[in-house]
């Protein structure tokens, strides 16, 4: 075994020394360096402004984005773009236009383009399934309402109804009815049409059941009967 002699023990001793601290001088230590006792302090936190949405926050260190949210957008590059459809401005990324996409701003938007696209391509006589423009619903004869004033948005329109406002000349008002005299709903002759209110059109259907019913269901009297 061999030991150390003193000589060398003093010469470690002294090569070492400043490097081995106690508990109690690493605490000392500690200490002196938090805060403004730090060489490297610089007031604590400061402001400063999000590069993304320019929110005002504060951070011990420098900070560009107010959180990460914030960074991960700042890392989508997006451009200013117009709908085609409502006009409106929106941002959308440059992946999304690589694509052939990014032309709307909203899927509604997007919709309503297709929606409206097929509509014009197989409306009217580019339909396979075009028989004229005429139809039948609930009896009434109804045509394409074309370029009408008083269509309301509906596709078709009743045929009496543009017959009785080219007899007058003017288009029918909100409250005007048009009534078939003989009861045939089908039957749009001139002759067979009368433009009344609602509230005279109400008492001639309930005037004209009233005398059907006393025509066919009522008893007839016994000098008839014999």
């Amino acid at each position: 075994m061999k030991y150390l002699s003193d000589e060398h023990k003093k010469k470690i001793s002294q090569s070492l020394k400043g490097r081995i601290f106690s508990g109690e001088h690493r605490r000392k230590l500690r200490e002196r360096q938090l805060g403004n006792k730090n060489s490297c302090w610089h007031g604590g936190q400061t402001k400063f402004v999000c590069k993304q949405c320019d929110k005002e926050f504060l951070s011990y260190g420098k900070r560009s984005f107010c959180s990460h949210e914030c960074y991960a957008k700042s890392k989508i590059r997006r451009i200013k773009r117009l709908c085609v459809y409502c006009k409106k401005e929106f941002f959308v990324s440059l992946a999304v236009i690589k694509k052939g996409s990014g032309i709307y701003c909203s899927h509604s938007c997007a919709n309503r383009k297709a929606r409206n696209s097929r509509r014009s391509s197989i409306v009217g006589d580019k339909n396979p399934n075009w028989k004229g423009g005429r139809a039948t619903d609930h009896g009434y004869t109804v045509v394409t309402k074309c370029a009408h004033i008083k269509d309301g948005g509906r596709n078709y329109i009743p045929e009496h109804r543009l017959i009785a406002e080219k007899a007058i000349g003017r288009p029918l008002r909100q409250n005007e009815i048009v009534h078939h005299i003989n009861g045939d709903r089908s039957d749009n002759r001139n002759c067979n049409l009368l433009i009344s209110d609602r509230k005279y059109h109400r008492w001639l259907h309930g005037r004209m059941c009233l005398l059907f019913q006393q025509e066919h269901f009522l008893p007839k009297p016994i000098n008839e009967a014999t």
